[in-house]
């Protein structure tokens, strides 16, 4: 086979945990190796995470070590690596995630069509020991990655994740300015590229270890993307974009903006419209929906990433700064709990 030139991405901070399995992941790919250079961005981590990168770094020519002299943020650490990228597909993935080693081969016929300007990989969850997180964020998972494959075929995925995605460096250039992965992949299809998920370029992550730190993570994650959604309203309905700016993009505003706020007040409206008529209704609704979120997987789901979400609509609008802190630092930790 043909084998493109990759210049694969690692922004790092302190990652001193997982550097090293990351890396020996890197190296292990079914690749040519004279083919892909593997860049490692430090954003000035203060544990050992740069030093254990750099063993690596003299003793293997394809992985550099760049630092960041002072803490620039994920999105920092990609404009870092940029500067340095040698090659036209950049491949974009996070310190934590481990790669299947055929990833980089089965990017190659999706990223390689002219009208694709970026495309994202498909997460596998893994877990240790199987609990509530792991249940929770599978059934979620599984609904995301098929409504994602839909967008995909249809027309665009505009939410992206950056445990795995592949950018065309020519393309990337041509922004102004991006704050995460799903503003990469809205402002690439507004110039008028498509973004696709692949399902054939596969990646495994370990699921949390609790419910608490899933709902950190689905925290943070969620006020990035809608505050991304925000940023990029012009994109609603606009007939510009076709398809996309007529369903695709306003599908999901709703879903993450919208549909939360629906959530409780359907809630709310319901319990008050029974208490009403009678408060043994409103009692044994609310123990119905208890019982329901403890026996249905995908409520429990729905219920922890629509309480997530409203928490997430709750920091920007009663809390700007710490909203703006998560955008501006491109979400760091967005993929687990760290220091």
């Amino acid at each position: 086979m043909e084998y493109a030139k990759f210049s694969l991405i690692v922004p790092v901070f302190n990652e001193e945990k997982v550097i090293g399995r990351k890396l020996d992941n890197c190296l292990a790919l079914d690749y040519d190796k004279s083919k892909y250079e593997i860049l490692v961005i430090d954003d000035y981590s203060s544990d050992k995470t740069a030093s254990i990168a750099s063993r690596y770094s003299s003793k293997h020519k394809i992985i550099k070590l760049i630092k960041n002299q002072l803490s620039k943020g994920k999105v920092g650490c990609v404009n870092t690596a940029l500067k340095f990228a040698k090659n036209e597909l950049i491949a974009i993935t996070d310190a934590d995630i481990t790669l299947k080693n055929d990833i980089l081969k089965k990017s190659i016929k999706p990223i390689s069509k002219k009208n694709i300007g970026a495309i994202c990989g498909i997460q596998n969850l893994v877990a240790k020991k199987k609990n509530a997180a792991f249940a929770v964020e599978d059934v979620y998972r599984v609904l995301y990655t098929k409504l994602r494959l839909l967008e995909s075929w249809i027309d665009s995925a505009p939410v992206f994740h950056g445990q795995f995605m592949v950018v065309k460096k020519s393309v990337i250039k041509k922004l102004p300015a991006f704050y995460d992965d799903t503003d990469i992949a809205i402002k690439i299809r507004k110039l008028g590229y498509k973004t696709k998920y692949s399902k054939e370029c596969i990646f495994y992550e370990e699921s949390l270890n609790s419910l608490k730190d899933l709902r950190s993570q689905k925290d943070r994650r969620g006020t990035g993307l809608i505050l991304v959604l925000l940023n990029n309203k012009e994109v609603l309905f606009n007939p510009k974009y076709g398809i996309y700016g007529l369903l695709i993009y306003p599908f999901e505003f709703g879903l993450y903006v919208l549909q939360p706020l629906l959530f409780v007040i359907a809630l709310i409206g319901i319990f008050f419209a029974l208490l009403l008529e009678s408060p043994i209704y409103s009692l044994i609704y609310l123990f119905s929906l208890a019982f329901l979120y403890l026996i249905v997987p995908f409520l429990r789901s729905y219920v922890v990433g629509n309480v997530s979400l409203i928490s997430s609509l709750c920091n920007i609008i009663f809390n700007t700064k710490k909203a703006k802190d998560i955008y501006t630092n491109c979400n760091w930790s967005s993929s687990r709990i760290n220091t």
